[in-house]
C-alpha cells in the first residue's frame, strides 16, 4: 500500500474495511502524502524551520498511519450484527479522513514553502556571486593602476588554478624569488659583516620552525646555521640549502614539506636583506605568489619585482592586500557558483517530481 519506511507516506486502510465502509470516504487513496526533503542548499534560518517543519510532519504522519493500522486490526472484519462495532469503526474512519486531509494539505503546502525558499536561496546566491565579482573587479581597477593590467590577470589566473597546481605554481615563485634574492645579496657588501646577536636570534627563530626540514636536506644543517659568523657565510649556507632543496628530491619528495623549506629559506634570507621590497617578499612569500605568477619563470619574476620596486612601501601593502582579497574573492565566488548550480538542481527536481 505504499508507505515508506522513514514515515512520510500514510498508509491506506485494509481492503476489508474498505469494502465494508464503502460509502464513506476511505483514507485508501493516501498513496500521495510524501513530504518533500529540505535541500541542503537552503541556508539559515530557512534551513533550521523547514527542517523542524519537516520532523514535525513526519511525526504526525507516523502517528496517523499509527491510528491506521489499529483501525486496519480492530475493523478488518466486522459481523453485520455488530452494530456498536461497525458505528465505532465508522466514526474512527471519518475522524482518520479527516486528519489525513488536513496533513495532506498541509504536505502540499510546505512543498510550496520548500521551493520558495530554495528559490530565494538561488536568489540570494545569484546576488552574493555578483558581489564578489564586483569587488574582484575593483581589485582589478586598483591593481592596473598599481602594476598594470597584465599583473591583475595574472593574479586572477593563479586564483582560478586547481590547488594542485596552486601549490606547484607557489613553489616556483617562491624558487624565483629566492634565486634572485641571493644574486642580489651576493653584491650587496664587498666586505663581510659580522652577524649580530639579534640577527643570531632570528635565525634559531626560523631554525626552530624548520630546522627538522633543513636537516633532512643536510644532517646537522641546522646547527651548522645558527653558528656562522659573517653574513657572507650565511648566504653561502643558505644558497647551498635553496639548491639542495631543488635538487634532492628523494630527501624531500613530498611537495609541501618542499615548499615549507623553501618558505623556511625565504625567512632565514628575510633577516639579512636591506631592500624593502625584497624583505616584504621574502617576509610573507605566500602573499606574493599570485602577484609573480606570469609563466612561473624567473625572467618574469624579475620583471615583476622591478614594478614592485618602483613602488613605496605603503603602496606595496596596499598591492598585497589587493592581491589577498583578489584571491579570497575569486575562491568565495567559485564556492557561491557550485552552490547556486546545486540550488539551480534542487529546483529542477521539484519541477519534475
Amino acid at each position: 500500500m505504499g508507505h515508506g519506511r522513514d514515515g512520510t507516506m500514510v498508509r491506506g486502510l485494509s481492503w476489508g474495511l474498505v469494502a465494508l465502509l464503502a460509502a464513506l470516504p476511505t483514507v485508501a487513496e493516501a498513496q500521495t502524502t510524501r513530504v518533500v526533503e529540505v535541500p541542503p542548499e537552503i541556508s539559515s534560518p530557512d534551513q533550521e524551520r523547514l527542517t523542524g517543519k519537516r520532523k514535525d510532519l513526519r511525526g504526525r504522519i507516523d502517528v496517523l498511519n499509527s491510528g491506521i493500522d489499529a483501525l486496519n486490526s480492530r475493523c478488518g472484519s466486522v459481523a453485520a450484527s455488530d452494530h456498536a462495532l461497525r458505528r465505532e469503526c465508522m466514526a474512527t474512519q471519518g475522524a482518520l479522513t479527516a486528519r489525513q486531509n488536513t496533513l495532506e494539505n498541509e504536505v502540499a503546502l510546505f512543498r510550496i514553502e520548500v521551493i520558495e525558499a530554495t528559490r530565494r536561496g538561488l536568489a540570494t546566491c545569484e546576488s552574493e556571486v555578483a558581489a564578489a565579482q564586483k569587488i574582484i573587479n575593483e581589485a582589478r581597477r586598483d591593481l592596473t593602476r598599481y602594476l598594470g593590467s597584465q599583473s591583475a590577470t595574472d593574479i586572477e589566473a593563479w586564483a582560478n588554478l586547481p590547488l594542485d597546481a596552486r601549490a606547484e605554481a607557489r613553489s616556483a615563485a617562491v624558487d624565483a624569488v629566492l634565486s634572485m634574492a641571493l644574486d642580489a645579496l651576493s653584491l650587496q657588501d664587498k666586505v663581510a659583516r659580522g652577524v649580530t646577536d639579534h640577527e643570531i636570534t632570528q635565525v634559531r627563530e626560523v631554525v626552530r620552525d624548520y630546522g627538522p626540514l633543513f636537516d633532512r636536506i643536510q644532517p646537522g644543517l641546522s646547527r651548522q646555521l645558527t653558528l656562522l659568523g659573517t653574513d657572507a657565510e650565511f648566504f653561502e649556507a643558505v644558497g647551498q640549502v635553496k639548491t639542495r632543496v631543488g635538487i634532492v628530491n628523494n630527501m624531500i619528495s613530498d611537495k609541501s614539506d618542499q615548499e615549507k623549506a623553501l618558505t623556511g629559506v625565504a625567512q632565514l634570507l628575510g633577516i639579512f636583506v636591506k631592500n624593502p621590497t625584497a624583505k616584504m617578499l621574502l617576509t610573507d612569500i605566500n602573499i606574493w605568489t599570485p602577484i609573480l605568477y606570469t609563466g612561473l619563470a624567473a625572467y618574469h619574476a624579475d620583471a615583476r619585482v622591478r614594478q614592485l620596486e618602483e613602488l613605496t612601501e605603503l603602496d606595496l601593502r596596499a598591492v598585497s592586500s589587493l592581491s589577498s582579497l583578489t584571491v579570497r574573492q575569486v575562491d568565495r565566488r567559485t564556492e557561491l557558483n557550485s552552490r547556486c548550480e546545486r540550488t539551480l538542481a534542487a529546483l529542477s527536481r521539484f519541477a519534475t517530481a
